[in-house]
């Protein structure tokens, strides 16, 4: 089966943010986060809209609800990243 070809006027590449306590419960490979650049890169080059979900926490996260198993945890660990004064800019 062939790879689908994808029109770069109509496509998009999202990405969230990655807080280092949600990431490393789910991913341990090395190469993760430089992998993840260069598909942005690329994206980018190709011509692609490109958007950014900036995921952003009140001070000692009350988002994060008790009944929440993960969150709670997460919060419990203080694995927050604290917020960007300026969110990254976005291409298009």
């Amino acid at each position: 089966m062939s790879e689908p070809a994808l029109d770069p006027k109509r496509t998009a590449v999202v990405s969230l943010d990655f807080q280092a306590g949600v990431v490393s419960v789910y991913v341990k490979e090395e190469q993760f986060i430089p992998r993840a650049a260069a598909l942005l890169d690329e994206a980018r080059r190709a011509g692609c809209l490109g958007i950014h979900v900036k995921v952003g926490f009140r001070p000692n996260v009350p988002e994060a609800s008790p009944r929440n198993v993960f969150l709670s945890a997460v919060k419990a660990a203080a694995r927050f990243i604290p917020r960007l004064r300026q969110p990254p800019p976005i291409w298009s």
